[in-house]
């Protein structure tokens, strides 16, 4: 059972994973501590409540890191998240994303929450550092056709990696110097809004390739999904098929040692 008190007619309870104790308005938040310095006595303090990027209210908790308010209410004054198969999410009846109240706190479909979006149909987007991302999946910076490249030399291991499809780019850092960065392709499609779905739909979202053609990154080709997509799945092993057609290619029997890590092997 939940540990809860009374306090001027509010109630409050633990939430034992983080030693915080909440309101069911969630605008109370105690955290526990050992006073090491005066005889190992449970104390509490009152931690400062922030507010993120997106407007919703957090702690930090120090061996934890961000928990939100709304979690923390959820958990003990909630119903628990339904367990049927499906991803849910947890929603602010009126909208307000700095109510944290019981009473305003849902769990609901993330389909229902979040509606299918189309990719843009611009035919380029112009991001920072003069690049150009197009819709067929080109990338340009200044002007100059950027090369998609599918592998990088490790000399920790002595030999040649396949990785995720990427473009290498100048950029100029605080310095007022250029160097160079990479950056995968699809991350470029993603940031330019090419990839079709609504990434929020899905628990563990991952960019499909409708063709299996990890190459084609045309914006049609490309699809928000979930990581369990049968679809998905099917996509990932034939690239891991490609990956390591590269690798032992290019580093002959000393793939065997690669093939093995979790990176290269099917899902």
């Amino acid at each position: 059972m939940k540990s809860e008190e009374i306090r001027n007619g509010v109630r409050i309870r633990k939430h034992f994973a983080t030693s915080t104790k909440i309101s069911e308005d969630g605008l109370l938040v105690e955290k526990e501590f050992i006073d090491k310095q005066d005889g190992n006595k449970l104390k509490t303090y009152n931690p400062k409540i922030k507010v993120d990027n997106n407007g919703l209210r957090y702690i930090v908790n120090g061996k934890i890191g961000t928990v939100y308010i709304q979690d923390l209410v959820a958990d003990c004054f909630c119903a628990p998240k339904p367990d049927d198969g499906n991803y849910y999410v947890l929603v602010h009846k009126d909208g307000n994303l700095q109510n944290d109240h019981y009473k305003n706190l849902e769990w609901r479909l993330a389909t229902t929450v979040y509606p299918t979006t189309t990719a843009t149909t611009a035919g380029k987007v112009k991001l920072t550092d003069g690049l150009e991302v197009r819709k067929n999946g080109t990338i340009y910076q200044k002007g100059k056709k950027l090369t998609v490249g599918t592998v990088i030399g490790n000399g920790d291991i002595d030999m040649i990696v396949p990785i995720e499809p990427f473009v290498e780019y100048e950029r100029k850092n605080s310095w007022s110097r250029y160097e160079r960065k990479r950056i995968s392709v699809d991350k470029l499609m993603d940031i330019a809004g090419y990839v079709n779905e609504n990434k929020k739909r899905f628990e563990h979202p991952v960019i499909l390739h409708r063709d299996n053609d990890w190459l084609n990154f045309d914006s049609d080709n490309l699809e928000w999904t979930d990581y369990n997509d049968p679809r998905y799945k099917e996509y990932y092993n034939r690239t891991v098929d490609e990956k390591n057609r590269l690798g032992r290619e290019l580093n002959g029997e000393k793939w065997d040692y690669m093939e093995k890590q979790p990176q290269y092997q099917h899902i």
